[in-house]
């Protein structure tokens, strides 16, 4: 869910935020989980052009009046089409063929949905609408070849659900804001794709940061930089609490001190072979390796993790090493020989993040003023390759393994979509750009999956549609 690379009741909402994996975490909404390295997007060496579109009449029939379409959950093969009515009622869904839009099912699925997600081994489930700060969830497993329901699973945990593919099944995250507190308590659940193995856990309060690594068989759940528990993916079983850890680590700090007590920083990245928990203080700091047992294999000192990298389905983590002018440097570790791969300094005053891409990449970026400047790197070696500059508003979305995705419009001095540019990786120079004139209500574009989508709302000059772009 660092592809696994979250949002989305309200109707407005419902467009303008992101049917993706990927999201901006948040204390209320909860940010949508990375299932790994980011998904690879379908190949886009040039502008993007339509391949199919399909409207709702086509999959839904004229009875009804739908006011939105958009694509809930999507793979190389099959795309989740939900239609949202002008009364913001329940949702029908139909499967499309990624390749002509064509429908896979005889007919809509009535179920109900807000989120859906596909499996590793193909298999469909969504969460129910209808959730509120006080209910439970409620998890349909589909058959994804007609649509049929197959089965329906209960969370008891209120507050507001996200859901995402997690191995040979599903993960399913709640969080519950309390205005007293000013707290989150999430909750989370796992099921495998089938819904006859399941379990539920709720990790401490304010962690609720979520992502793992499938190859790892691990998840984490990480606070803001304060603390991280670590579970095992298809049993629940508890592999890791930072507070041991965090506990000696801080004494140590507090011992060198002559202020008082010293802040300790915790961040965490689930691998291919287990993971890596990070603590950092103004004097030292230590990244830990574990397998994915929970068993602890080495130290390496003098590097950090960065604070909320995404899972990874390889072996190759990113860090950063700070000197004492507080400069960064950043580059690659082996999580299985613990050695440096390479490290390398864009000269970057403050390196602000450190992030993996696709498995291809990795990219520093580092704020400037009102800009945002971007530095890439080949993740195998290394090597320097392009940068560049954009909004601060912009943020990656994914790779093709060539080109890198931006989501966000470079002219805007407002957060939002707005559009997707795609910048060369060896270059930094811009490939292509998809972009609506449009007011984000009535047009909107995402990624969801691999594949590149318009979605078009109902006007008085036409009827709601999905377009794909390739």
């Amino acid at each position: 869910m660092g592809v696994i690379s979250a949002v989305v009741l309200a109707l407005i909402a419902t467009v303008a935020v992101p049917v993706s994996l990927n999201g901006t975490a948040s204390r209320i909404t909860v940010k949508p989980v990375e299932a790994g390295q980011a998904t690879k997007l379908r190949s886009l060496p040039a502008q993007p052009q339509r391949r199919w579109e399909v409207d709702a009449d086509s999959l839904f029939g004229k009875t009804r009046s739908i006011k939105y379409m958009m694509v809930r959950a999507a793979d190389e093969d099959m795309a989740v089409v939900a239609g949202v009515p002008e009364d913001q009622g329940p949702a029908p869904i139909m499967a499309v063929d990624t390749e002509g839009g064509a429908p896979l099912w005889k007919e809509p699925s009535l179920v109900p949905v807000q989120w859906c997600a596909i499996s590793r081994d193909k298999k469909l489930a969504c969460l129910r609408n209808g959730q509120t700060a006080t209910s439970s969830s409620q998890v349909a497993f589909l058959d994804p070849a007609t649509g049929k329901e197959l089965r329906t699973i209960t969370i008891d945990a209120p507050g507001t659900a996200k859901m995402s593919r997690a191995g040979d099944g599903f993960v399913v995250w709640t969080s519950e804001y309390d205005e007293i507190s000013k707290s989150s308590q999430a909750t989370i659940a796992w099921m495998s794709s089938d819904g006859s193995k399941q379990w539920t856990r709720k990790p401490r309060v304010e962690e609720d940061d979520v992502t793992l690594s499938e190859a790892g068989n691990v998840l984490a759940v990480r606070d803001n930089q304060d603390s991280v528990s670590m579970y095992q993916l298809d049993t629940g079983a508890v592999l890791y609490d930072s507070a041991g850890d965090q506990k000696v680590f801080k004494e140590e700090a507090d011992k060198r001190s002559r202020i008082g007590e010293v802040n300790v920083y915790v961040s965490a990245i689930p691998h291919a072979g287990g993971f890596a928990v990070s603590f950092r203080s103004i004097y030292s700091s230590v990244v830990k390796f574990y397998d994915n047992n929970g068993i602890h294999l080495q130290d390496v000192k003098d590097i950090q993790l960065p604070s909320y990298a995404d899972g990874t389905e390889g072996t190759a983590v990113v860090f950063q090493r700070e000197d004492r002018g507080s400069n960064y440097t950043s580059g690659v570790i082996s999580a299985t020989t613990f050695s440096v791969v390479w490290e390398a300094s864009s000269d970057f005053t403050y390196s602000t993040d450190i992030e993996m891409v696709a498995g291809t990449f990795v990219v520093e970026s580092d704020y400037d003023d009102d800009q945002k400047k971007w530095q890439i790197y080949r993740l195998s070696d290394g090597t320097k390759l392009g940068s560049l500059t954009t909004s601060i508003y912009q943020k990656i979305v994914g790779s093709d393994g060539e080109r890198i995705v931006y989501e966000g419009d470079r002219t805007s001095e407002e957060p939002g979509p707005g559009a997707l540019t795609g910048y060369d990786s060896a270059t930094g120079r811009e490939v292509w750009r998809v972009k609506s004139t449009e007011s984000a209500d009535n047009v909107n574009v995402r990624f969801v999956g691999p594949n590149l989508y318009w979605y078009n709302a109902r006007t008085t000059k036409r009827h709601a549609s999905v377009i794909q772009y390739g």
